[in-house]
């Protein structure tokens, strides 16, 4: 396998090919604007639930608690009360998170077109933004069959943690249960959380197989899965090596991500005339933070598609 090749081929279409910051300059400009209203009602938030938690009456509640029960329903309370204020900012953040998700169909299948090997001539971005509008109804439902056992699982914890709320108060002895409870919960954690990761690799195994498929060879989504089963298992070694440069990638990521929270620590800090030149700070470090993830995401694509040819075969 061309290894080499397919990195230095992947790095020349992301930083050579104009057309494919085109494509991607939406996106950057969409998870930009969602990163700066998610960090304005994390700080929001964070603000009015110092207010809140300093009150003193509540402080009563849950100090002077004689129950279990009662601790968790003045938590509770004082959670409602913080989620409370800034909602409107949290559903900006959550607009405009899901628009971004949802143009990332259409730009995965923009951008892998635009770096299939296969083209005799470069593309025009305008060629491949409509083979990217064509294929992003297939890529959704690819992703969507990737997620319907994780939404199954995550439904069947929440739906038992509500269970255990709903029930604990009207038990006649609820500091009795509490103990079982706590067990069966803890018995829940360490089932879901393997189960968990073994699915995530899974999926950074054969997703980006499927989605290549589906672009590349003009597949449906349950067509698309078929042949990332099939090239799986064909090229168990090439696939397993791309997933862990691009988890190295992320990791890389990662590193600049944990600086959000001192970032949004200093945001929340500024007052008066600092205030401004933090946010300005804060909307740098977000673009740039924005940009990386983003780079990373569109270099996972470009690389598997110049890879592809030589993994189908």
């Amino acid at each position: 396998m061309r290894y080499g090749e397919w990195l230095t081929e992947a790095g020349r279409v992301l930083f050579r090919n104009v057309h494919v910051w085109i494509l991607i300059a939406p996106l950057l400009v969409l998870r930009w604007a969602a990163q700066m209203s998610g960090g304005a009602s994390v700080v929001g938030l964070q603000n009015r639930a110092m207010y809140i938690m300093n009150d003193p009456l509540l402080q009563r509640q849950i100090l002077g608690a004689d129950t279990p029960v009662e601790v968790l329903m003045a938590v509770a309370n004082m959670y409602a009360r913080i989620l409370g204020i800034g909602m409107s900012v949290m559903f900006l953040a959550a607009v405009w998170s899901l628009l971004a998700w949802l143009l990332s169909f259409i730009i995965a299948g923009a951008v892998i077109h635009q770096a299939m090997p296969s083209h005799a001539e470069r593309p025009r971005w305008q060629e491949s933004l409509h083979v990217g509008l064509n294929r992003a109804p297939h890529l959704f439902l690819i992703r969507l069959l990737f997620n319907i056992p994780w939404v199954l699982l995550m439904g069947l914890t929440t739906a038992f943690i509500l269970l255990v709320m709903m029930t604990l108060p009207t038990s006649p002895r609820p500091e009795e249960m509490m103990g079982p409870v706590l067990g069966m919960m803890w018995i829940m954690i360490c089932i879901v959380g393997p189960v968990v990761v073994l699915w995530n690799i899974l999926v950074a195994l054969f997703e980006p197989l499927a989605v290549q498929a589906c672009v590349q060879e003009m597949r449906n989504a349950w067509e698309s899965l078929v042949r990332a089963w099939q090239v799986f298992w064909q090229r168990l070694g090439p696939v397993i090596l791309l997933a862990a440069l691009l988890l190295v990638l992320r990791l890389f990521a990662g590193g600049f991500s944990a600086m959000a929270s001192p970032m949004t620590f200093m945001l929340q800090q500024a007052k008066g005339g600092w205030a401004v030149p933090a946010l300005g700070l804060w909307a740098v470090f977000a673009l740039f933070l924005t940009l990386v993830n983003l780079l990373i995401q569109a270099f996972g694509w470009i690389l598997y598609a110049r890879a592809w040819p030589d993994l189908r075969t």
